[in-house]
């Protein structure tokens, strides 16, 4: 299985669709049917992680070729990410998604 660069592309980036297919929206009605809010409203700081991200990793698999310097990039990048989103703080000023209905939150009773 060594040098199979296209196999190993395939395999990852297709795992990464089949989560953002299927499970990211099982989780949003997994959390409505509990009461819990969440939705797939992105703000804009995670609309633009999310694009910085796909261009990464187009940048990273279109000449099909890999070394330990780009694992390192995408490891900082990784990192990088986490960080910002551990201190991301939304302006107050945004729209949230709208609050569920009382007869659907969670009452802990």
């Amino acid at each position: 299985v060594k040098n199979k660069m296209e196999l190993a592309v395939g395999i990852a980036v297709g795992s990464s669709i089949q989560i953002a297919i299927f499970c990211v929206p099982l989780l949003v009605v997994t959390a409505w049917a509990l009461g819990i809010e969440l939705s797939l409203n992105f703000q804009p700081f995670e609309t633009g992680v999310l694009l910085v991200t796909v261009m990464l990793v187009g940048f990273t698999i279109l000449n099909g070729e890999s070394s330990w310097l780009i694992g390192a990039m995408l490891i900082v990048a990784y990192c990088s990410l986490a960080a910002a989103f551990f201190v991301h703080k939304d302006p107050p000023g945004l729209p949230r998604p709208p609050s569920l209905p009382p007869s659907y939150t969670y009452d802990s009773r």
